[in-house]
């Protein structure tokens, strides 16, 4: 049958086991009675920490939530325009390669007779 208040163990560090014993022979009393009180003054405290991380654990799970929810949506939002830009990205790779591959004589069919109709007009 368990018992109604359950034992644990603990292996106390060297000063805190001779504050215990210190504590417990001035008191009279045994080691078990010394760290029970000091746990049931420490309840409180002890509660109120494990409620601040359970808290945190939560919030931490809604911010995760809403930062995929968000991050989605962005996504949602940027993706027709990276859908155009790939498009003209592939336009103009397209028009580049069908540039051709000289450059074109830029003095063909030109002659020159000295001259200009403008200079005569003057």
């Amino acid at each position: 049958m368990p018992a109604i208040r359950p034992r644990i163990t603990f292996t106390p560090e060297d000063d805190t086991l001779a504050a215990v014993d210190r504590l417990a022979a001035r008191r009279g009393v045994h080691r078990s009675t010394i760290v029970a009180e000091a746990m049931g003054l420490m309840t409180y405290s002890l509660t109120e920490l494990a409620d601040l991380l359970d808290d945190t654990a939560a919030a931490e799970e809604e911010v995760r939530a809403a930062l995929m929810e968000s991050g989605d949506a962005l996504i949602d939002r940027l993706a027709p325009a990276a859908r155009d830009i790939r498009e003209g990205m592939q336009r103009i790779a397209a028009a580049v390669r069908s540039l051709p591959k000289e450059p074109p004589s830029s003095n063909t069919g030109v002659t020159g007779s000295g001259d200009s109709p403008q200079r005569d007009a003057a």
